[in-house]
C-alpha cells in the first residue's frame, strides 16, 4: 500500500475506537500541511466501508479494535488493495507490535504515548512518502530468555512449529497450509499455547514467538 495523495486530495482515516483519543488524533492532523479533510471509524468494519469507497493518502491504525485485530484489518486491506499509507499508533510499546506491524506493510509506528508532537512528526513524514519506525520505544520490555526458552520446553513438537511459523509473521491460514492442516487445528494450537504459557491479550503469543531463538525450536518437525 502506497502513498497516493495526489489522488485522494490529501484525506487521512482515523481508526481508533477511543472516543476521546480519536477526535484529538483528528484535529490533530487536520493541522499538518495539505491535509484537506480527515474521516474517523471507531471500527475496522466501519473503516473498510469509507476506505472502499475513497482513497486516502495517511490511514492511522490503532491495533485494538472491538472487532477486528488490528493486523488483521492490516492484512485484509493489503490483500483487497487499498490505497493509502498506514500507520500504526498503538498503546503497544514492545517491540514485537514494531516489527510486526513492518511485515505487514505499514510505513510507520508510533505509541501513543510518545506524545501529540512526535506523532505528528511521524504522520507528517509517512505523508511525505517516507518509511518512520522508532529506533527505541518507551518503556519498551523484553521477555527474559530463560522464561522463553521454559516456555519452549512445555509445548509439543507440533506446537513448537506453529511458533515458529508465526515468528515469521504467517497467518493462520497460511501456517494451515504449510502443515497440512486445517486452519481450526491451527486455531486450537494457538490457543493451547496460550494456555500453557499464561500468555493473554491479542498480540502476547507473537512476542512470545519474536522472542524464541531459532535453535529452540530445532527438535520440532
Amino acid at each position: 500500500m502506497t502513498n497516493d495523495g495526489a489522488q485522494s486530495g490529501r484525506r487521512v482515516l482515523v481508526i481508533d475506537d477511543h472516543p476521546v483519543f480519536r477526535l484529538g488524533l483528528a484535529a490533530l492532523l487536520r493541522q499538518l500541511h495539505g491535509v484537506d479533510h480527515v474521516e474517523e471509524a471507531a471500527t475496522a468494519t466501519a473503516a473498510l466501508l469509507s476506505w472502499r469507497k475513497r482513497t486516502f493518502a495517511l490511514v492511522t491504525l490503532d491495533l485494538s479494535l472491538p472487532d477486528m485485530d488490528g493486523f488483521d484489518l492490516l492484512i485484509r486491506a493489503r490483500e483487497e488493495g487499498l490505497a493509502g499509507s498506514v500507520m500504526v499508533l498503538s498503546m503497544h510499546h514492545e517491540r514485537a507490535y514494531l516489527s510486526r506491524a513492518r511485515g505487514e506493510g505499514a510505513v510507520g509506528y508510533a505509541a501513543k504515548s510518545a506524545g501529540a508532537t512526535a506523532v505528528a512528526a511521524c504522520a507528517a513524514r509517512c505523508l511525505a512518502g517516507e518509511r518512520t519506525f522508532p529506533t527505541a520505544l518507551p518503556a519498551e520490555t523484553k521477555t527474559p530468555a530463560t522464561a522463553v526458552r521454559d516456555g519452549v520446553e512445555r509445548l509439543s513438537p507440533s506446537e513448537r512449529r506453529v511458533i515458529a511459523l508465526l515468528a515469521r509473521g504467517l497467518t493462520s491460514r497460511e501456517m494451515a497450509g504449510i502443515i497440512g492442516v486445517s486452519v481450526r487445528t491451527i486455531e486450537n494450537h494457538r490457543a493451547n499455547i496460550c494456555r500453557k504459557l499464561g500468555l493473554r491479550g491479542p498480540h502476547r503469543l507473537l512476542e512470545f514467538a519474536l522472542a524464541v531463538e531459532p535453535a529452540h525450536l530445532n527438535d520440532g518437525p
